[in-house]
């Protein structure tokens, strides 16, 4: 998952069960970089 997925994602720009797939594996690769962040940096397409 990227960033970008995680983004669309808290924008309410992709279905339930993507949400839920992309905040998994959003937790996960921040655990694995022990880094927890609060919200997602803003991107601009």
């Amino acid at each position: 998952m990227t960033l970008t997925c995680y983004t669309l994602c808290h924008s309410g720009r992709c279905s339930e069960e993507d949400q839920s797939a992309c905040e998994e594996a959003t937790e996960e690769r921040l655990r694995q970089y022990g880094m927890l962040r609060a919200e997602p940096e803003p991107l601009t397409p």
